[in-house]
C-alpha cells in the first residue's frame, strides 16, 4: 500500500504544480480574472446585499398596494352584488 502511494506523489505534484502554473498563465492573458483582497470581497457582498435588501422592500411594498387594491376590488364587487335584489 505505502509504495503505491510513493508512486503517486510525484504525479500529484507535477499537477498539482501544473495547475498553478496554467492558472497564472490565464490570469496573465487576461482568461481569468484575478481573486478581488479580501476587504474588496466583504466590501462587494455588503453592496449586493444592501441592494437586495433594498429591492426587496420595494417589491414587497409593491405586493401589498396589489393586494390591498385587490381586495378592495372584491369587497366592491361583494357589496354590489349584495345590493342587488333577487329576480
Amino acid at each position: 500500500m505505502l509504495e503505491s502511494r510513493l508512486c503517486y506523489t510525484p504525479s500529484m505534484v507535477v499537477c498539482t504544480g501544473g495547475t498553478t502554473i496554467s492558472i497564472n498563465y490565464l490570469k496573465k492573458w487576461g482568461y481569468i480574472k484575478p481573486i478581488p483582497p479580501r476587504e474588496k470581497l466583504k466590501e462587494m457582498y455588503q453592496e449586493k446585499k444592501a441592494t437586495l435588501m433594498r429591492e426587496t422592500a420595494e417589491e414587497l411594498k409593491l405586493q401589498q398596494e396589489k393586494l390591498k387594491k385587490t381586495s378592495e376590488n372584491m369587497i366592491r364587487g361583494y357589496r354590489k352584488h349584495a345590493e342587488k335584489p333577487d329576480k
